[in-house]
């Protein structure tokens, strides 16, 4: 699949083994069998590709070829595989803040915390952080990026603030990519804090938040 040039390694989940077998006859007899065990299954072939990888670790490949005499030769290759999961978004909270992110149930900003990993690939995968926020009721987000988050395989706790209307519920989603998959975790910010709340009209109220027509 290409990744052990970039990796260094083969890659579970991603990788396959490409397996041939080549034996050497004795005294002229013909192969009679093959038997290959790799990647958790046996194969029949000189020649195979196996399945994506299910294992990681220092993994071997056990090859048995049998002519028609009934003699039997042996031989073995081990190969590394990375280890590899999804990006994983861990946490994502947001709350209601003040400008600078002192929190405020009746702040006119919203604070975004939050942490994830990415699995390294010997430190030859990439991370990629974005935050994106709107209104419950707009039809697109404002995307944010992380720079300074770039290529970080464990981000624990970061936090970024931005204005808020009081009056409005926000839609908030973090998504961490990597080279091969996107991880994303979503969640709601809150109006502002009140006790009580009627629309203007009078036709509704809320309890606890500002009263939004949706």
């Amino acid at each position: 699949m290409g990744y052990f040039d970039t990796y260094g390694a083969y890659v579970k989940g991603k990788s396959k083994f490409k397996v041939t077998v080549t034996p050497t006859t004795a005294q002229g007899s013909a192969i009679a069998s093959y038997s290959t065990y790799a990647n958790g299954s046996t194969y029949s072939s000189a020649t195979f590709t196996t399945g994506v990888l299910i294992y990681y670790g220092t993994l071997n490949i056990n090859a048995t070829v049998k002519d028609k005499r009934g003699r039997t030769g042996t031989a073995s290759k081990t190969a590394t595989v990375l280890n590899y999961n999804a990006p994983a978004v861990t946490l994502l909270k947001v709350n209601r803040c003040n400008e600078d992110g002192t929190e405020n149930e009746k702040g006119t900003h919203v604070k975004a915390t939050f942490s994830g990993t990415v699995t390294p690939l010997n430190s030859k995968n990439s991370a990629t952080y974005k935050l994106y926020y709107k209104k419950s009721t707009a039809s697109t987000y404002t995307e944010v990026g992380f720079d300074s988050l770039k290529n970080n395989y464990s981000v624990s706790n970061a936090s970024y603030v931005f204005e808020a209307d009081t009056g409005s519920t926000y839609d908030v989603k973090l998504t961490i990519t990597d080279n091969f998959e996107s991880g994303e975790k979503k969640t709601i910010a809150s109006t502002a804090y009140t006790l009580m709340h009627w629309l203007a009209s009078g036709l509704g109220m809320a309890i606890g938040k500002v009263a939004e027509k949706v």
